[in-house]
């Protein structure tokens, strides 16, 4: 019945895991592969809680349906509830961005340089990720929660 709150508590799971990464685990280990599961996370994470504010409007009946990709969740998120959010352009421009490295095909180009993770997709766009930007995501994730629960 309320599967939104089902939802919101995954999203809650991977917001936690990722800090877990990012401020415990990672600074003893630095491995690639640990930063890019916190990436993987924190993507997961703000999906997880779009996903459920759009299904509590689906169930509400003020959206007619929620869609399948992950991307045009956040873009219909975007377009109809951000203003509501008040958090800056860069962070929904940043968060289109980990989506759409997090559907790409697993078969990406990986590498470091200088203390930054380099991701090629199949489309042979680069991402760039370094720690300080992955802890400022990481906030403003935080802060989208926070503000989806209230609204939840």
């Amino acid at each position: 019945m309320e599967d939104y709150k089902f939802i919101f508590n995954e999203a809650m799971r991977e917001v936690s895991l990722a800090d877990h990464i990012i401020y415990t685990t990672y600074p003893i280990v630095k491995d690639k592969a640990l930063f890019l599961s916190a990436v993987n996370h924190l993507t997961n994470s703000a999906v997880k809680a779009i996903n459920s504010y759009l299904s509590k409007e689906k169930y509400y009946k003020r959206i007619l349906m929620v869609p399948e990709s992950n991307r045009l969740k956040v873009r219909m998120f975007i377009e109809k509830y951000s203003s509501d959010m008040n958090i800056n352009q860069d962070f929904w421009n940043s968060l289109l961005d980990m989506v759409e490295l997090a559907d790409s095909k697993p078969s990406r180009i990986q590498f470091e340089k200088q203390d930054t993770l380099c991701i090629v997709n199949e489309n042979y766009r680069m991402f760039r990720f370094d720690m300080d930007k992955v802890k400022k995501h990481l906030i403003l994730v935080k802060d989208l929660i926070r503000k989806i629960d209230n609204k939840l």
